[in-house]
C-alpha cells in the first residue's frame, strides 16, 4: 500500500486477514480508490479458495471478549489490538454473513495435574471440549470465539472486488523507485513469473503425539513474526508511498481486522483508529538491527 489518493494505485502486496482487510476498508471508505491486490494465489478477479499458509492453516482462534473480563493482551502494547479488533470481527461476522464465526468458553488446562471428578456431568463443560475430560481446568471469564480463516479472509476479498479492487496472481520481485527529498519515493512494483508455494494444503502429515485432540488434518505454514514480537504497522522510514502491515504472529487472525483498518486509514492519509507508535517500522531502523542484519547477510 501507499499514502493513496484517487489518481493512485493502491497496490496491496499479500492476502491474508491483514492484506484482506486493509483492501475492504480501502474500499469501505473511499470507493473511488483504485486498488490492485498482488498475491501468488490469486487468480485475477477470482479470490475463490486461496490458500494463503498462515492465514488460511490457522485454527481461527480470537482472543476473548473483553468488557467485563481480562484479555490476552491487557497491560501490554497490543491491549488495544486484542479488544477491539475481537469487537470488530462480531462487527464483521454480520456485514459479510460469516457462517463461520461463533462464541466458545475458554479454560485454563494443566496437563500436569489429572481432575480428580473426570466425567463431570457439567453439560455445558463436556459439550465444549470432551477432549480435555480427565484434566484439571478451570473457566476463564468472559467468551472467546473462532472463525474460519479463509471464509473470512475470501469474503474481505470478495467485498472489495464489488467495489472494483483488482485482484492479480503473481510474486512481487521489487519495489520499483525513483529519487526522493525524503530517500525514495515508490513508482510501482515489479512482478516475477515464478510462483514458490511452501506446501499444498491439501499435504497431510501424520502425527505421532499422544495425549493430543483428535485431529484430521495436520497443516505447517510460515508465521509472520517481528523480532519483538510486536506487529509492524506504519509508513516505511525513507521510502515515501509503503505502507507496512504484517506480523501477526499467533495474534494475527484476532489482529487482522484492526491492523487493516489502521492500515487503510494509514494509505488514506487519515488518522488510525488507536495509537500505532509502538508499532512503526522505523523502530528497526537502529544501529543494534542494522549491525545484526548485516551479520545476517540481510
Amino acid at each position: 500500500g501507499g499514502r493513496a489518493s484517487q489518481a493512485m494505485v493502491a497496490v496491496i502486496i499479500g492476502c491474508g486477514v491483514a492484506g484482506a482487510a486493509t483492501a475492504h476498508y480501502i474500499s469501505n471508505l473511499s470507493p473511488n480508490q483504485q486498488i490492485t491486490i498482488i498475491d501468488p494465489r490469486l487468480s485475477r478477479n477470482s479470490s475463490s479458495n486461496i490458500t494463503s499458509p498462515a492465514t488460511t492453516l490457522n485454527g481461527g482462534f480470537l482472543d476473548r471478549e473483553a468488557f467485563l473480563s481480562e484479555s490476552w493482551g491487557d497491560g501490554t502494547a497490543t491491549e488495544r489490538l486484542h479488544r477491539s479488533s475481537f469487537r470488530l470481527h462480531e462487527t464483521l461476522s454480520k456485514e459479510l454473513g460469516l457462517k463461520s464465526f461463533r462464541y466458545l468458553p475458554a479454560f485454563e488446562v494443566n496437563i500436569e495435574q489429572k481432575r480428580t471428578n473426570a466425567g463431570s456431568t457439567d453439560a455445558a463443560d463436556a459439550d465444549a471440549l470432551p477432549w480435555i475430560d480427565g484434566w484439571e481446568r478451570t473457566p476463564l471469564p468472559g467468551r472467546s470465539a473462532q472463525v474460519n480463516p479463509s471464509e473470512l479472509t475470501n469474503a474481505l476479498l470478495d467485498s472489495a472486488v464489488e467495489k472494483g479492487a483488482e485482484l492479480i496472481g503473481g510474486s512481487v520481485e521489487e519495489l520499483c523507485t525513483r529519487p526522493d527529498e525524503d530517500g525514495a519515493v515508490v513508482t510501482g512494483v515489479r512482478l516475477s513469473s515464478l510462483r514458490t508455494f511452501l506446501r499444498s494444503e491439501k499435504e497431510e502429515l501424520e502425527e505421532q503425539r499422544v495425549d493430543a485432540p483428535p485431529r484430521i488434518h495436520i497443516h505447517a505454514c510460515i508465521r509472520p513474526v517481528s523480532p519483538d514480537s510486536y506487529p509492524i504497522l506504519g509508513p516505511l522510514p525513507n521510502v515515501r508511498g509503503v505502507t507496512v502491515c504484517t506480523a501477526g504472529g499467533p495474534w494475527g487472525i484476532t489482529w487482522g481486522p484492526l491492523m487493516g483498518l489502521c492500515a487503510a486509514k494509514l494509505v488514506l492519509n487519515d488518522d488510525p483508529p488507536m495509537n500505532v507508535r509502538q508499532f512503526l517500522p522505523k523502530r528497526f531502523d537502529t544501529m543494534v538491527y542494522r549491525t545484526l542484519m548485516k551479520q545476517r547477510g540481510r
